[in-house]
């Protein structure tokens, strides 16, 4: 997912530490993260995060995997 550049990039305001995030898993819980570019309109970040979530999905139905549809959220 960060390799297609998914995910969002936070610097730490104290130590300046970067980090670049897709999403962190648990068990079998999941959450992917999407934040909006600089100039970004939030018609494209939502065409983005689906896009995101579509790959998403492909990967983890390659490894014998399925989303729940009655356990997605998103805000």
């Amino acid at each position: 997912m960060s390799n297609n550049r998914y995910g969002t990039k936070l610097t730490s305001s104290i130590t300046k530490v970067f980090l670049h995030m897709a999403g962190y898993s648990f068990v079998d819980d999941t959450d992917l993260i999407e934040t909006a570019l600089p100039g970004e309109t939030w018609e494209t970040l939502f065409e983005r995060t689906q896009e995101g979530l579509k790959l998403w999905e492909s990967l983890i139905r390659m490894t014998g995997g399925a989303i729940e549809p009655t356990k997605i959220h998103w805000v």
